[in-house]
């Protein structure tokens, strides 16, 4: 495989053409459960922000984890009516804990720098609003000083470690199938649609990395993968779209083609009249919105995280599915005839928040999924 030297802490920031700038909402307060290290528990515990809302627990302890308490309507204690924090208002910013003053910055150290993202769960991210990313490097240097940083994870299945240049070469393949097909003003496009062309880079990666094949070759499902990745479709959208407590009930209405209620809106979804839907595109501003999302996600080595990298692989085109079916659960829900921006941005909040770069313990499903799909693939 040949030796990997990893970037020490300080070494040099590539930063992707996104903008940031705080909005205010209190989004990430009201949606992300917090974790803190003991260091920052014991610091906290002390802070009269804490002492003030002792009745509200703002503190959990959960054996070695402890967890900033939540209210009753979901939101951080720690948030005020005004979406402010009472930590930083009292305190000041650098009182903060550590993941509250990192949101919504992501890094990951590889041999090639530190690759430097924004979490698109934040609206600002999502709207692009705000200044350039390269401008916020004092920012994240600071950050950086004190962060988690692990190397990059190349295992691409528990019996297949990657070298860094495999795993460049593997990149570049799904970048390719992001490419946006070339217009024509005389026809629509003839390229197939950009969950498609993710399925094909996909397949190939998955028939040919094992036995590190270069270049890879096209691949072809066996009979049944469809059904079984629709049905692990069904799985990753209930936890999207559910809270743990009706997941059941959520994945019968989905089978079975009943209804839920919506995580996002409170409003009734239904299912049959989504299912007549979900398949045509929201608009002519779908794909490129989801290549800006995804393209983003390769640019700041999502694949090289936590979990092997086969099932995030496959989570590429599934996400694309899945944005699509909850843009029009969304604007089916509001009596809307079509998606709009919003419908698009609730379900980036759905798969952004809960299944990708916030999700969390959920390694263990994607690594089925990778291994399933492996089994369905093979050699066209």
């Amino acid at each position: 495989m040949g030796s990997v030297t990893f970037v020490t802490p300080g070494g040099d920031l590539n930063f992707p053409d996104l903008r940031y700038g705080c909005l205010g909402c209190g989004k990430s307060c009201r949606v992300l459960q917090v974790t803190v290290s003991q260091p920052e528990r014991a610091r906290l515990e002390n802070l009269q922000a804490t002492l003030q809302r002792k009745a509200l627990h703002p503190l959990r302890v959960l054996g070695e984890r402890t967890q900033l308490g939540r209210e009753a309507r979901g939101g951080c204690v720690y948030l005020e009516p005004d979406a402010g924090c009472a930590i930083h208002r009292m305190h000041g910013y650098e009182d903060k804990p550590q993941p509250c003053r990192a949101f919504p910055y992501l890094w990951q150290d590889t041999p090639d720098g530190t690759f430097v993202g924004l979490s698109f769960l934040c609206t600002a991210v999502q709207a692009g609003y705000g200044t350039p990313l390269g401008e916020h490097s004092e920012i994240l240097r600071a950050l950086l000083e004190d962060a988690d940083r692990p190397p990059p994870n190349l295992e691409w299945t528990p019996s297949r470690r990657l070298s860094w240049v495999e795993y460049v070469r593997l990149e570049e393949h799904l970048r390719q199938a992001l490419e946006p097909p070339l217009e024509d003003l005389r026809q629509p496009p003839l390229e197939p649609p950009l969950e498609d062309r993710l399925w094909g880079a996909a397949s190939s990666l998955a028939a040919a990395v094992p036995e590190a094949r270069h270049p890879f070759p096209a691949a072809g499902w066996t009979a049944g993968l469809g059904e079984r990745i629709h049905s692990l479709f069904l799985g990753l959208l209930c936890l999207a779209v559910a809270e743990p407590d009706i997941l059941p009930e959520v994945f019968a209405a989905l089978r079975e083609g009943g209804s839920y209620r919506s995580l996002a809106s409170g409003r009734s979804v239904d299912v049959r009249r989504v299912e007549s839907r979900w398949q045509n595109s929201p608009g002519p501003w779908f794909e490129p919105e989801c290549r800006r999302y995804l393209d983003h996600l390769l640019f700041r080595k999502f694949l090289v995280g936590p979990g092997t990298m086969l099932g995030k692989v496959v989570l590429l085109p599934l996400v694309v599915r899945l944005l699509r079916w909850m843009c029009w659960a969304g604007a089916l829900a509001e009596g809307r005839s079509s998606p709009e921006w919003d419908d698009y941005s609730g379900a980036l909040d759905g798969v952004e928040g809960r299944l990708v770069t916030h999700a969390r313990g959920l390694e263990p499903y994607l690594d089925q999924i990778g291994r399933e799909f492996e089994a369905g693939v093979a050699p066209a």
